[in-house]
């Protein structure tokens, strides 16, 4: 009887071995594939924009159509939608609000010329049926604004929870310069989507998109009263900072830029 006691109290300790061998520890690399940063690639889907133009009278306006024949592909749930909005005129437009979409980064310039502008950028995980419009106003409503310009971009692959891993802004006073810089970011993954919005007036020639960029849309204006937007991006392979990219316009004139990283 002893003998079979110390035989059963054997394989206990072997049965306890084996079963804490096979629990991950608290360094393991346990259920990672659902943490922003992980591997896959993000990939640009579909695109829109415009502008409008009023005699100092714009308190709000309709960004969208998802469904317009800019379509490039199809808009998915759990999809990042980036919105990017610019209003110019006699003074500051106030905070700018998306019906839908939270803000990633905005920026005022009190000497851009002819006006002073603001640009916002924000985001929204696209939801079952993204087929209609969006709303666009800003808190100091309608007196002075002569123009406001739209961009709509989406993205599938990224987190979809915290998709904007980080983000920055630029706002460059210079007359001296045709160049528009896009301040620089560290990501955070090695694989994040660099998205580069710029800014500046109608009316100052063609834009020339960043080198290594890929160009997703030009919100052409040839008003100097109505903001002229450029968006552009690309895929990332390490989590270096990006520097600043120079996208450049078609006279030496002052601008202002936001860069966002999207994260996977």
């Amino acid at each position: 009887m002893f003998r079979w006691l110390i035989i059963l109290a054997a394989c206990s300790i072997l049965l306890a071995d084996g079963l804490a061998a096979a629990r991950p520890g608290p360094d393991s690399n346990y259920n990672t594939s659902i943490s922003g940063g992980g591997g896959g690639a993000i990939t640009f889907n579909w695109v829109n924009g415009s502008n409008t133009t009023s005699n100092g009278a714009i308190g709000s306006f309709t960004v969208g159509s998802t469904n317009a024949a800019t379509t490039n592909g199809t808009i998915n749930s759990g999809d990042t939608l980036i919105s990017c909005v610019s209003v110019e005129g006699s003074g500051d437009a106030g905070a700018v609000t998306v019906t839908g979409f939270t803000q990633i980064q905005t920026a005022y310039g009190s000497s851009q010329d002819p006006h002073p502008r603001r640009i916002w950028c924000g985001y929204k995980i696209a939801g079952g049926a993204e087929t209609g419009t969006y709303s666009a106003s800003w808190a100091n409503g309608a007196t002075g604004v002569t123009g406001a310009s739209w961009s709509l971009m989406d993205y599938s692959g990224a987190n979809g929870t915290t998709p904007i891993d980080t983000s920055a802004q630029n706002i460059n006073t210079s007359f001296g310069s045709a160049n528009m810089p896009c301040a620089s970011v560290t990501p955070t993954p090695t694989n994040d989507m660099l998205v580069c919005a710029w800014l500046t007036r109608g009316g100052n020639g063609a834009y020339t998109g960043a080198a290594g960029m890929t160009q997703r849309f030009d919100v052409g204006s040839t008003t100097s009263t109505v903001p002229e937007i450029l968006i552009s991006d690309k895929q990332l392979a390490s989590n270096s900072p990006t520097g600043t990219i120079n996208a450049t316009q078609g006279a030496a004139e002052t601008s202002m830029s936001i860069t966002i990283a999207i994260q996977h």
